[in-house]
């Protein structure tokens, strides 16, 4: 059985106090490296657990070097295994795994929607509405973290005057460089939460359930 990469990480910070990263696990000079980390976490997740001990030890894994994306993949797996989120964690689980499976947004939205539906399909549509228009709700914050999926997928770059501005997985927002807010989006609306949100809910209606 391989020895996942995280593992072998950390065995080596033990013994050495470094962590000398493979390149292609450096963090991005711009935007973000989500897929190639969250792909090495699952890695883990099949080999070993869902219980990574590697990073009680390891120091923070950046994602990206910009100043103003914090996010670690230490930050990435307490998401999907947060059991006080409504959605169960299996659920959370497989919708990243099968995420993980594409190179293309479109496909991966394609392969995760219905199972993103059952988790709606019981409520009316003025309670999907309401769950979709809050901006923390259980279903909106697992659309924030698809989108980060996504927008590296699909290569998004904002204008040079535009930032990502992270500090909490998944919520991001786009800001101008004096720290204003930006009226920027990725043209491509699997990148947008608030479009997959809007999916979702046309999905509903066209259910008739």
């Amino acid at each position: 059985m391989p020895t996942p990469l995280i593992k072998k990480l950390h065995e080596i910070y033990l013994e050495t106090k470094t962590v000398d990263l493979p390149p292609e696990l450096l963090p991005a000079a711009t935007g973000f490296n989500l897929i190639a980390w969250a792909r090495e976490l699952f890695e883990h997740y099949r080999h070993e657990s869902l219980i990574v001990r590697a990073f009680d030890d390891l120091p923070p894994l950046k994602l990206s070097a910009e100043e103003k994306i914090s996010t670690r993949i230490q930050d990435v797996h307490a998401f999907i295994i947060n059991d006080l989120n409504m959605i169960p964690m299996k659920t959370r689980q497989t919708v990243i795994g099968k995420t993980l499976k594409h190179t293309d947004a479109e496909q991966a939205w394609d392969s995760i929607a219905d199972l993103l539906f059952e988790s709606i399909r019981e409520l009316n549509p003025d309670e999907v509405q309401q769950d979709l228009s809050w901006a923390c709700s259980p279903m909106l914050e697992l659309l924030w973290a698809l989108s980060w999926f996504f927008i590296e997928m699909e290569g998004i770059q904002p204008p040079k005057t535009t930032n990502m501005l992270s500090t909490r997985f998944p919520y991001y927002q786009w800001v101008n460089e004096d720290g204003t807010a930006s009226i920027w989006e990725p043209e491509v609306p699997l990148c947008r939460p608030q479009w997959l949100a809007m999916d979702l809910f046309r999905r509903k209606l066209e259910s008739g359930d």
